[in-house]
């Protein structure tokens, strides 16, 4: 028998991508139990609520029909407006109310009752919001924390036993979360926090409290009974976030479990010691085979040709630096553990993904704006692991010198079911990318969005080109329907602007929450921040700027599928506004103005937009011809009457504008004709 530790890295939406994949290996792992025994489950953001998914599959059984999975339900059963926060919520960008329906489901499975045969080691990590202090005698403090939890099952109708799996007399010293024997109500709650603190990415999640204590070097700690629980009078109350974010190494935590806590049972398998590390390390654990589900092998590709002119040297280096830092740290963790232990290399089962998903764009986070999209990468995630499974694990995987993948069962679906339909439709239209067959193959399928997602899948690995402009351009030209985000198919071209449409309501919920100082600063930043990972259209926005005239206007995205964005403008323009608000009185001139805008895509950036201007207006109230360009021979004259404008504005982080106008008179009885130059200055907004 071969033990198995699952490793899951975390990335966002792409858990909908992992979950297929996990979802196709847990029923590997539940059809193969005298072949592959699963031990350890280690996993960090994303993560970490799959390896629950996966748990309650492979040690409670789960529906043969992936569309009906928790794996499935878990990622694909929320639409994007679902995430939003209600009235009354604050703290987060996003809310987790979307699952609440599934983690019910999912506390109904854990009491139903898990196999006597499951004995599965959990492992997430997490980050302190507040550090922790005084660690040492040298004073070091400690944000990152490790959560070791062992499950057991006690049969049906019995919840499993949950209980902290950590030594109090090893250092650095471990920490516990509240667990109760017997209180399996509570215990289950406690687990939900966990995961829900592990996946809390900042500020799109609200973080997570928990009810925890630190093993110290007292004499009551070395006096604890079996199973370890915080004293009472120890427990804190402390809030945790996205453990992934500093640590995201769950193969790297997985090796460290295996060799503190695995040993020899007698009959030469391997079993749990009943305290990590109470013997020793332990060198059983280079028998695991590891099923290592990593999130970032598909590297994001910025197409550096069609960033905008604008973009300085210094500014162009910071998406990289926000993927680097928000990415999982794949290559980082395998480096490192394969440095110490090379021959772990052989041990580690990694399905590869070489299929650009639907979710891997705006860091991982474009899938939770449609859930078609979501649904897509599930099925990708299955597709891609049973290839694996069919073509690499069954031929290769061995037992010392003895191959034993010709001995493993793989599931089947059933042909006429959608699942098989969806697999057989990526099969034709994966395998020969470079002839899309999709038409023919997938012809009879009902949910056209998959096709035509499976086809814009194969043409993006042809091209080899997963950049955000080229999938949303190829969306717009096929018509993609975006239910979620409410655009038909004719209204496709919209998206990336209705994207940031409603990114930018979170922020502005997520504000109302804060001070007034800090209210601004995520107005200000929430759109630089967005922008700086891709720089999105807005699809309406408003203005006021002062100078020899002060302006009041607001722009609307008329269309965004050439080189040029075009967008609706109409203002109000108002001169002599010193003179109307001074002690001496005076009429205000109001001139109302409408036009269009023109934004180059070349001379647009993650910092600055500029656009160009061109309109038409009428200037009402008589003035004394101040401020307007005359010959000598020209008396001040009192003037009304149809002005034409133009000039152009620039706008930096999308907060401060800078204009220039031109503004004419031509239909005046005059030799020369009126004009004057406007500067302004202001700020500008969504909504």
């Amino acid at each position: 028998m071969i033990p198995v530790a699952l490793t899951l890295s975390g990335g966002v939406s792409l858990g909908a991508y992992q979950a297929g994949s996990l979802y196709y290996s847990s029923l590997v792992l539940r059809e193969n139990p005298m072949l592959l025994q699963t031990r350890l489950m280690t996993g960090s953001s994303a993560g970490a609520l799959n390896a629950l998914l996966a748990l309650l599959s492979v040690c409670g059984g789960e529906d043969r029909r992936p569309s009906q999975s928790a794996f499935y339900k878990m990622w694909v059963g929320f639409k994007a407006k679902e995430l939003l926060p209600l009235n009354g919520e604050s703290g987060a960008l996003l809310s987790r109310k979307a699952f609440d329906g599934i983690t019910s489901e999912l506390e109904a499975k854990w009491n139903v009752g898990l196999s006597h045969s499951c004995d599965v080691v959990l492992g997430f990590s997490v980050t302190r919001v507040e550090p922790l202090r005084d660690m040492s005698n040298i004073g070091f403090s400690r944000r990152g924390e490790k959560v070791t939890l062992r499950v057991r099952g006690q049969g049906p109708g019995r919840p499993p036993r949950l209980t902290n799996y950590v030594n109090p007399a090893l250092f650095p010293k471990p920490m516990l979360v509240d667990l109760e024997p017997g209180n399996d109500a509570q215990n289950f709650q406690t687990l939900k926090q966990v995961l829900f603190a592990s996946s809390a990415f900042p500020v799109a999640f609200q973080p997570a409290d928990l009810q925890t204590c630190v093993a110290g070097n007292s004499e009551r700690w070395s006096h604890l009974d079996l199973p370890f629980q915080c004293p009472k009078d120890d427990l804190e109350k402390a809030a945790f976030a996205d453990g992934g974010i500093f640590d995201n190494k769950p193969l790297a935590f997985a090796e460290k479990i295996s060799r503190m806590g695995l040993i020899d049972d007698s009959c030469g398998r391997l079993m749990w010691r009943e305290i990590p590390g109470s013997g020793g390390e332990s060198r059983v654990g280079n028998r695991l085979l590891y099923f290592y589900s990593d999130l970032s092998a598909v590297t994001y590709v910025r197409d550096e040709s069609k960033r905008g002119a604008a973009d300085s040297r210094a500014f162009s280096v910071l998406p990289s630096v926000f993927d680097g830092l928000f990415g999982p740290s794949r290559n980082q963790d395998s480096a490192a553990l394969l440095e110490q232990a090379p021959m772990l290399e052989a041990q580690i089962a990694a399905p590869k993904n070489s299929v650009p998903r639907m979710g891997d764009s705006l860091l991982g986070f474009f899938g939770f704006f449609e859930r078609d999209f979501r649904s897509f990468d599930f099925y990708l995630g299955l597709w891609e692991a049973r290839e694996y499974f069919t073509t690499s694990l069954k031929e290769n995987l061995r037992r010392g010198a003895v191959a034993v993948g010709q001995e493993m069962r793989l599931p089947e679906f059933d042909l006429a079911s959608d699942d098989a339909k969806r697999l057989a439709c990526l099969d034709q239209v994966l395998r020969s990318p470079a002839q899309d067959h999709g038409k023919s193959t997938c012809a009879g399928m009902t949910d056209k969005s998959f096709v035509l997602l499976a086809r814009l899948a194969a043409s993006r690995l042809r091209e080899k080109r997963t950049d955000f402009s080229v999938l949303a351009g190829w969306l717009a030209k096929e018509r993609y329907e975006y239910r979620d985000l409410g655009l038909s198919g004719e209204e496709a071209w919209r998206a990336p602007a209705r994207i940031k449409t409603e990114a930018i309501k979170a922020v502005s919920h997520l504000a109302e929450s804060q001070s007034t100082t800090d209210a601004f600063i995520f107005r200000t930043a929430g759109p630089l921040a967005l922008n700086v990972i891709e720089a999105l259209p807005v699809e309406r926005d408003f203005s006021m700027t002062l100078g020899p005239q002060a302006t009041a206007e607001t722009s609307t995205l008329l269309d965004d599928q050439g080189t040029v964005r075009t967008r609706w403008n109409f203002g109000l323009g108002i001169e002599n506004l010193s003179a109307w608000l001074g002690p001496d009185g005076g009429r205000a001139v109001l001139t109302p103005f409408a036009g269009v805008e023109w934004e180059p895509r070349d001379l647009a950036s993650s910092y600055i937009q500029t656009r160009f201007q061109l309109g038409g207006g009428y200037k009402f109230a008589e003035t004394s011809g101040d401020g307007i360009c005359q010959t000598e021979r020209l008396a001040p004259l009192r003037r009304r009457g149809t002005v034409l404008r133009t000039g152009f504005s620039l706008t930096l982080f999308e907060r401060l504008r800078l204009q220039l106008m031109f503004e004419a008179m031509p239909f005046q009885n005059d030799k020369q004709v009126p004009w004057q130059l406007l500067p302004g200055f202001g700020l500008q907004f969504y909504f």
